[in-house]
């Protein structure tokens, strides 16, 4: 993230505020504006110094994003228990094995599967492939 000065044909300089990233599809580093400030010289009306302002305000930026990217932590105690009859209560236990699952594709194999099988074999009889 950085303050961009762009110099335009007429000779003004316009300002914004620039964050660089990485698209994983096109494989290249691209641009997005966080933030049009706007001429340099409308600025300096408003500001003594737009250039130092503006150049903090994109350390703030930076030291924010790179709290929002920070993995969170938590901890607990062996002593703690979790309440049987707790509203919240969710199992992640599954999510691993999903995951696996849904990734090799093994959903779409038993669906597939399924149309092609003859639906009038009888239950006893072993499934032929």
């Amino acid at each position: 993230m950085y303050l961009k000065k762009t110099q335009q044909q007429a000779g003004r300089i316009y300002m914004s505020i620039v964050d660089s990233y990485y698209d994983k599809t096109k494989k290249l580093t691209r641009q997005i504006t966080v933030e049009s400030l706007g001429y340099l010289d409308a600025l300096e009306k408003e500001y003594e110094d737009p250039i130092t302002f503006f150049n903090q305000k994109v350390e703030q930026l930076k030291i924010d994003k790179r709290l929002k990217n920070a993995p969170l932590s938590f901890e607990f105690f062996y002593s703690d228990k979790i309440e049987l009859n707790a509203e919240l209560r969710k199992n992640f236990g599954y999510a691993v094995l999903s995951k696996i699952y849904h990734e090799l594709g093994i959903h779409t194999f038993l669906i597939n599967l399924h149309s092609q099988v003859n639906v009038t074999r009888k239950r006893s009889e072993p499934l032929k492939l």
